[in-house]
């Protein structure tokens, strides 16, 4: 794709979507074809995270989440892990709730699930087809890979999560119409730290956001000053 194309990706309701290549749909609306297509893709999820057994390295997890005090979940962090706290801490409140083996993987399965209508909305931005954002969100949801981290006790899931939901906001910052906005800059940002907060791999795609960004401004000429400023401090 060419620098000069990447303009075409913003518009007030849909952005890189021309209004007459999609039916026109009220802003604030969900997407209900897309949500059919989420509802389809959780069905194998659910039914294999109530019935498969959890693997050893998710149980570690979850007997560090359920220290009986803090001091000794911070321990047991440190010195028997190497992944962020986020996913810990919020294990560590869904475990006081229930104990089973579909709770525990509570977080994994929402962000799943939430991750195939992000999956979505994300190929809706870059398309000018009506349903390639449908095709895409249910093949990236019955994808077997996909299948076995969203029922795994892992973090994984969760960085996916936030790295879906913080690239969302990303396109909006490479589309000239929206480079003066403040709300994409803000979101994309705290998705991202919430990703490097829930698993390293994010950093990856932090470094990748700001190097094409880079490449972005330079292939703009001229560039303002000021889009140069908000893209560093984002």
């Amino acid at each position: 794709m060419k620098p000069s194309d990447l303009a075409s990706l913003s518009d007030a309701s849909s952005p890189g979507i021309r209004a007459s290549d999609r039916p026109s749909r009220r802003r604030g609306t969900p997407d209900w074809g897309l949500v059919g297509v989420t509802l389809v893709a959780a069905a194998p999820i659910l039914y294999l995270a109530a019935t498969q057994y959890v693997e050893y390295d998710g149980f570690w997890h979850v007997f560090i989440a359920r220290q009986d005090q803090w001091r000794n979940f911070w321990f047991q962090w440190q010195n028997s892990n190497s992944h962020p706290p986020l996913y810990f801490l919020i294990l560590r409140f869904v475990a006081a709730i229930g104990q089973s083996a579909l709770w525990y993987r509570a977080i994994s399965v929402i962000s799943g699930v939430a991750s195939v209508y992000l999956v979505g909305m994300i190929a809706g931005k870059l398309s000018r087809w009506q349903f390639t954002h449908l095709v895409t969100a249910l093949a990236f949801g019955l994808a077997i890979p996909m299948i076995e981290v969203s029922i795994a006790v892992r973090s994984y899931m969760l960085g996916v999560f936030f790295v879906l939901f913080s690239f969302y906001y990303f396109l909006d910052l490479l589309s000239e119409n929206n480079q003066a906005t403040v709300k994409p800059r803000v979101l994309f940002a705290l998705y991202a730290i919430l990703a490097v907060g829930s698993a390293y791999f994010a950093i990856f795609y932090v470094a990748a956001c700001a190097g094409v960004l880079g490449i972005v401004c330079l292939a703009r000429t001229p560039t303002a000053w000021k889009t140069w400023l908000s893209h560093a401090l984002t």
